[in-house]
């Protein structure tokens, strides 16, 4: 089983990357935009709660790049290894930092 964990954690760790450049992007192209019809509550109602589940799925890359992270065996790492942990906390980092400017 161990063998099948850290396969998963790895294509976890290989994904999450871009998985996340793609929902912010996403984000902050739809959030720019206006509702079809900002006159009308329910356009507008439905536009917010697309946001809020863009938001909520970009939190939830977040957590599983910090579970990813927080599971990682604690043997002696690699410096390749390393870097790619520097590399996913710079990306937690950022996703983090561009939620707090965007809502």
């Amino acid at each position: 089983m161990p063998n099948l964990e850290a396969r998963v954690r790895d294509q976890i760790k290989d994904f999450l990357p871009a998985a996340l450049t793609r929902a912010l992007s996403a984000y902050k192209h739809f959030s720019s935009q206006k509702a079809e019809n900002k006159d009308d509550p329910v356009d507008f109602k439905k536009h917010q709660e697309a946001c809020k589940v863009a938001v909520a799925h970009i939190q939830l890359l977040i957590k599983l790049a910090k579970m990813v992270r927080e599971f990682e065996p604690e043997t002696n790492p690699q410096q390749n290894e390393t870097n790619e942990q520097d590399m996913l906390q710079t990306l937690i980092e950022n996703a983090q930092a561009e939620l707090k400017i965007h809502t």
